[in-house]
């Protein structure tokens, strides 16, 4: 099969831009000054395709996970020498091994884990295995007591044949730069830097915004590399560029008479005779279902408001006042364009969750 008839086959697609990576890497280290940046790329990097994402993040000092499995992944794109941090998935002693076969930092954060370490000596010595301590100082998930750190802190350090890497915990209300939990969470955090450990890291992306790196020398931010913001309309991030273009076809176009409806439980009736076009794109591919009789895509730079239910591999659009548009015309469903954020509004939730969603059955196809 030839590249153009591939081209006209598709149904629906993620454009991943590595160009757009790389520009909000530039945005990150200037807000992060002479911190180290470990990239978030769990969830295979926020849908956009793991292995990929790892390969083009080269201004990084290293990179987080939240499996094993994704970390071993990661492995296979990226150098030993790149630190692989797993943030939560130490649920047995038996995965010692693993994280040391496969150069991956552990994190400890409960006092079990400790002891798992204390009472299994590492067999090779030759492969070293690194790891972190984290503190609970108000997200209630995952961490120990900072109430305990002294006794916490050092046994973590006596253990034998183990990089010590760092203290670390996580912001739970950062995106709301004014909520009095940021400064209670920052301060606990502050009191953890009298045991001179050389790496401490709190901020996420919203943190790394709002608080900035003060008492940090390492942050790890996740939705900012995506390009996307964290906070509502900030003007500091202007720069940011979206990495994921998601983008679908029509596959017909019909005309509806006033009075007729499209769709299940024929929430939308034409009041006047409408032509609509039918995109090849559902909620089996990502799109959220909420959004039907609430947003908009966009087709050849003109929004066309998304008509009735989405169905699961469908959906329709009003097209009545693109007198232009053919079958077969390319649709943006989020981008450029159209903000996920504001996808993310008609759908009731946030942009994290749509860009996770985008189906296995949706090829990312990379851009520059």
């Amino acid at each position: 099969m030839n590249m153009s008839s591939q081209e006209s086959l598709w149904r629906v697609r993620a454009l991943i831009r590595y160009s757009s990576l790389a520009q909000n890497l530039r945005v990150i280290r200037k807000f992060s000054g002479s911190a180290q940046v470990y990239a978030v790329v769990k969830a295979d990097a926020y849908g956009h395709g793991i292995e990929h994402i790892a390969k083009y993040a080269c201004d990084v000092d290293g990179l987080a996970v939240a499996t094993i499995e994704e970390g071993i992944i990661l492995r296979k794109v990226v150098s030993e020498n790149t630190p692989v941090m797993v943030l939560s998935e130490f649920n047995h002693p038996s995965q010692i091994q693993l994280f040391q076969q496969h150069h991956l930092e552990l994190v400890v954060h409960k006092i079990s884990q400790l002891e798992w370490l204390e009472s299994n000596p590492l067999t090779d010595k030759s492969k070293q295995l690194a790891g972190w301590i984290k503190f609970d100082t108000g997200m209630g998930r995952l961490g120990l007591s900072v109430d305990e750190a002294d006794s916490l802190v050092r046994r973590f350090l006596s253990l034998q044949h183990f990089h010590h890497r760092g203290i670390m915990s996580h912001l739970a209300s950062a995106d709301e730069p004014d909520h009095a939990q940021n400064h209670h969470q920052f301060t606990l955090f502050g009191k953890l830097n009298q045991y001179q450990i050389p790496i401490m890291s709190l901020c996420n992306s919203a943190g790394l915004l709002t608080i900035g790196t003060q008492s940090q020398t390492m942050v790890r931010p996740g939705i900012l590399l995506y390009g996307i913001s964290p906070l509502n309309a900030n003007p500091k991030l202007q720069e940011l560029s979206p990495v994921m273009i998601f983008q679908s076809k029509l596959i017909d176009i019909k005309t509806l008479k006033k009075g007729e409806s499209v769709g299940y439980g024929a929430t939308w009736k034409a009041t006047k005779t409408s032509r609509i076009g039918i995109v090849s794109c559902g909620y089996a591919d990502g799109y959220p279902r909420l959004a039907g009789n609430r947003g908009w895509v966009m087709i050849n730079g003109k929004p066309a408001a998304i008509i009735g239910r989405i169905s699961m591999d469908t959906m329709a659009v009003d097209i009545s006042n693109h007198e232009k548009v053919v079958d077969g015309e390319i649709v943006e469903l989020w981008g450029d364009d159209v903000l996920v954020t504001q996808v993310a509004e008609w759908a009731e939730t946030i942009p994290y969750e749509l860009l996770c969603q985008v189906g296995n059955r949706v090829p990312r196809v990379a851009l520059d």
